[in-house]
């Protein structure tokens, strides 16, 4: 059984694979029951139930999605080798002077909270970079000026929202002994240094054509994403939810919960201990496991529902082409062998999937931003995803 985390924001996907990249979405026409009587048995999964006795579909067709095209700018070009130099920098120790931004500084530190030492409240050979802003407001601004073998105490007011509870709302005192000061050496791109960072390009010129060419590639794999996230979470924001099929939601819950057990694990902690982590940062997995399995089994009586409306079927045809595509995202190289690894109705659920999202963004209406492709996509001026 496939899941889907439609609905809970495109950087999240990104972050958790949610949803499969889909280049190569429609290898071919979604095939109608008028066109071809030649199909393949068409599988609903580990559940048979009637999507009308549980949703009423609103309108899925003429939904606005973002216009498919991308261009990439002189200013994300720019951004990417920018990155790529800094790749490649190197540090140098800091002499003669205190620290500014942009210096990786090494430290030991002690906090105390109210007179009592927190949790975390010591640390050694800790690593920031100034002015990066991967520390809370005002950490960075107790290092300016000191420098290598100094000891500075400082006070931060952190934020009433602040994840850890210990600190949150609190004035927090820090002494900081700062260890070590690196600046960052950027090199200058040169045709000499293309030839070392480059297997492809041997010219400045050349470079910049190969790092554009590598960012329309990620970029139309992003708005392909994008496009097909917007479609279902619309289209499933118009239907309407009578109730869910028990059976298959429970399952779905669990089936998250599982995997929040498992991240526990790996993280060496309890799954109390995890639950309560999140709920420092008002968040509950059981609340989070429920909506997802939501999301999940709206996504898939939709699909079934659009498949059924507009006289959809799998074709021996399409259950190869879409299969084809789909494969190498599912890490097979072909679908022989994705059938063995997983089944007949792994494929055929991912085929359905994308045939009812081939169908989706084929009848939505192409919206043209006048912000570059960077911000329809929720990426900052170096290409990087935002934080919600």
């Amino acid at each position: 059984m496939k899941k889907r985390l439609i609905g809970i924001g495109l950087t999240a996907i990104l972050l958790a694979g949610g949803l499969t990249a889909c280049r190569g979405l429609t290898p071919s026409d979604t095939t109608s029951k008028e066109e071809s009587k030649e199909t393949v048995e068409s599988n609903k999964g580990d559940y048979e139930y009637d999507w009308q006795q549980y949703i009423v579909p609103g309108g899925y067709t003429m939904l606005e999605v973002p216009a498919s095209n991308v261009e990439i700018s002189d200013e994300l070009v720019d951004a990417r080798i920018e990155q790529n130099l800094q790749n490649v920098s190197e540090q140098q120790p800091v002499e003669g002077r205190g620290i500014q931004d942009g210096d990786i500084v090494y430290f030991d530190y002690t906090s105390t909270v109210n007179g009592k030492t927190p949790v975390d409240g010591e640390g050694t050979d800790q690593m920031i970079t100034i002015g990066s802003g991967d520390a809370v407001e005002g950490f960075d601004d107790g290092l300016l000026g000191a420098s290598v073998g100094d000891t500075v105490d400082f006070s931060v007011d952190y934020p009433d929202d602040y994840w850890d509870v210990e600190y949150a709302g609190n004035t927090v005192n820090f002494t900081v002994t700062v260890t070590d000061v690196f600046e960052l050496v950027i090199p200058e791109l040169t045709d000499d240094l293309v030839q070392v960072i480059s297997d492809h390009s041997g010219t400045v010129a050349d470079y910049r054509e190969e790092v554009r060419e590598d960012l329309l590639e990620e970029y139309q794999d992003m708005m392909a994403l994008t496009r097909e996230t917007t479609v279902w979470q619309k289209a499933m924001a118009k239907t309407d939810v009578l109730s869910y099929p028990e059976e298959q939601l429970q399952a779905e819950e669990e089936s998250m919960l599982d995997e929040y057990r498992q991240m526990a694990e790996e993280q060496g902690m309890t799954f109390e201990e995890l639950k309560e982590l999140y709920l420092d940062m008002d968040e509950d997995i059981e609340d989070m496991a429920k909506t997802t399995a939501q999301n999940v089994v709206l996504q898939q009586l939709l699909e079934d529902a659009i498949f059924d409306l507009e006289g959809l079927t799998v074709t021996d045809q399409d259950y190869l082409s879409y299969g084809t595509a789909a494969a190498p995202d599912k890490g097979y190289d072909s679908v022989d062998a994705w059938e063995k690894a997983e089944g007949k109705d792994a494929v055929m659920d991912e085929v359905r999937y994308r045939m009812a999202t081939a169908f989706l963004i084929d009848h939505a209406v192409e919206v043209d931003s006048d912000e570059d492709v960077a911000a329809v996509l929720g990426l900052d001026d170096q290409g990087i995803v935002e934080e919600n």
